[in-house]
């Protein structure tokens, strides 16, 4: 029924799974269960007598199998197997209106569903006749509403109504009277059994979604989505098709669990690593949702809940969990999150788990927002302004979000270099020292030298303070969504750096270090990062000449405060 090939890491869209299954093995049948009934195979009524029904039997031989006429005689002469064919008949419907019920049946067998004041036993055979007739042409909601229809009629047939019916009609038949209540409670098991077969005989010939949508949707609406009891013949449906669900269930809980070990596995690489991931596993959740949802809805009408369905909720929201508290990765645990919402809240005692969930992720997303809001409206408020220049000074200034320099501007939010140092002259050295300030966008970069420490001093403040928070938060997010920054021979990952070991003969080797094992010092205008267990491995980046040194010395600095950190970007928390 279900298509359940698939591998860990390449599933098949529901929607593609387009050929036909097979829910029950049953035979194919061109005549309705009403067209193979004694009654209707003699043309006998529930009311002739013994003599009438063996003249019948005889004179059907002229032109039947005379076996099959004598074998319908004697079940309609046999009272326990005529209690068999009464109940698959239309008991409870006068002779003529049965012949124009039979006759509309084939002309427009849907045209069943809209008679009125029919017993709700004879109506229900009629319907399942309908179904058999007609089961290739139905639309799914036509279907739908047919289902719904026999479900409910099922329900409104009564022991001791169907009972008086029969006896009414063995009366004016002079046969004996059914006495056992319990011989027509069980015929009546039987019918519903037959009812079933048909209809899923009739289900065979959807395609496997169309399949799944009807199910689902009769389920919705017969339960108003789990909220009421469902009418016995659509909960015998519902279990019989999640028994035929079941291989396809337990290859997708695996695929869940393996897609669920592997984001673990490589979540330290970062978001950009396993995006296609989360997103795969999203494809299989909502498969998953859409094959079980009827099985789910029944569970909640009856007051019990899907294990299984509520182990893999439980087993995709511990890894938002992880995600965000170990990784510090907030866009897939929303987006876990989201699904996982919109999928399982029906799932017993879990929507208000995801929607607290939801509520954390969406503090600390705006928290995030917020710190990048506050650092654009910094980068507004700042107002600085000087002449550069004993002569002709140039005015160098920074205001309304902008750096001005020689008659260009600059945007603050557009500036992804900065870096600034003096001249590493002795303390004691009476020569006047030079100040430098560099920055940079996407398409330039200006180089400053000052001899004023006054306005190097307010300048970088102000430079920093407009630019500083929001390439320090980029500088984090880049190492949390997986990406490597290069500073000269330094490689920096989001959790550790790998410097070089020098060798005189051999060849020098790249040695990586977590961030436990770095030592940082500066020295001569230079800022150094090196093994903690050997500081001659060791690397110097110049403040002066090279690009956001500050931002990573910032963020080191930072980290060092940070007990237990593993990665630079659990800053960001």
């Amino acid at each position: 029924m279900i298509d359940t090939d698939i591998s860990p890491i390449q599933d098949t869209a529901l929607e593609e799974l387009q050929s036909p299954r097979t829910m029950l093995t049953v035979a194919p049948q061109r005549k309705t269960a009403l067209h193979n009934n004694p009654f209707f195979l003699l043309g006998a009524s529930q009311r002739d007598t013994r003599q009438r029904i063996v003249e019948l039997a005889d004179e059907k031989s002229l032109l039947l199998d005379h076996d099959v006429c004598q074998m319908a005689r004697s079940d309609l002469t046999t009272p326990r197997r005529r209690l068999s064919a009464e109940m698959a008949w239309l008991p409870g419907v006068a002779r003529e209106r049965i012949k124009r019920l039979l006759e509309s049946l084939l002309e427009v067998p849907k045209s069943i569903a809209m008679q009125t004041d029919l017993p709700p036993l004879a109506h229900a055979n009629l319907m399942a006749a309908a179904c058999e007739l007609e089961s290739a042409s139905f639309l799914e909601q036509e279907f739908i509403q047919h289902l719904k229809e026999i479900s409910y009629l099922t329900e409104r047939i009564v022991v001791e109504d169907v009972m008086g019916m029969i006896n009414e009609a063995r009366r004016g038949a002079g046969l004996p009277e059914v006495r056992n209540a319990d011989h027509v409670e069980e015929e009546i098991s039987n019918r519903k059994l037959h009812f079933l077969h048909v209809i899923k005989r009739a289900l065979n010939e959807f395609p496997t979604a169309s399949l799944i949508e009807i199910i689902s949707n009769a389920v919705a609406a017969v339960t108003r989505n789990g909220a009421q009891h469902a009418p016995a013949l659509i909960e015998q449906l519902v279990d019989s098709y999640e028994i035929e669900c079941q291989d396809f269930l337990n290859k997708e809980s695996e695929t869940v669990r393996t897609l669920i070990q592997t984001i673990d596995k490589i979540a330290e690489r970062g978001e950009g690593a396993i995006e296609p991931l989360v997103a795969q596993l999203e494809r299989v959740a909502r498969k998953w949702s859409k094959v079980v949802r009827p099985i789910q809805q029944i569970a909640v009408s009856r007051g019990m809940g899907h294990a299984m369905t509520r182990g893999i909720a439980y087993d995709m929201r511990e890894l938002a969990i992880r995600m965000f508290n170990e990784h510090d990765q907030l866009a897939p645990a929303q987006q876990i999150t989201r699904f996982l919402t919109e999928l399982f809240s029906d799932v017993d005692g879990m929507s208000e788990l995801f929607k607290k969930d939801a509520e954390v992720l969406a503090r600390s997303e705006n928290d995030r927002k917020s710190f990048n809001e506050s650092a654009s409206q910094s980068e507004q408020a700042i107002h600085y302004s000087a002449k550069v220049g004993r002569i002709f000074g140039r005015r160098l200034s920074i205001a309304a979000g902008k750096i001005e320099w020689k008659g260009k501007q600059y945007a603050l939010n557009e500036i992804t270099g900065v870096r600034w140092d003096s001249d590493n002259l002795p303390a004691n050295d009476i020569r006047p020292r030079i100040y430098y300030v560099g920055f940079s966008d996407e398409e330039s970069e200006v180089f400053l030298v000052l001899r004023k420490r006054g306005i190097y001093a307010d300048f970088v403040n102000a430079l920093w303070t407009g630019v500083g928070p929001r390439m320090l938060n980029n500088f984090l997010d880049a190492l949390k969504q997986g990406k490597e920054i290069r500073f000269g021979d330094i490689l920096i990952k989001d959790e550790g750096v790998v410097l070089t070991r020098r060798k005189l003969v051999m060849k020098d080797e790249a040695m990586f270090l977590p961030w436990r094992k770095v030592i940082t010092w500066k020295a001569n205008g230079f800022y150094y990062i090196a093994s903690e267990d050997d500081k001659r491995i060791n690397e110097g980046l110049s403040y002066r000449d090279m690009l956001n040194v500050r931002i990573l010395d910032c963020a080191l600095s930072m980290a060092q405060d940070v007990a237990g950190l593993k990665r630079l970007s659990e800053l960001l928390s």
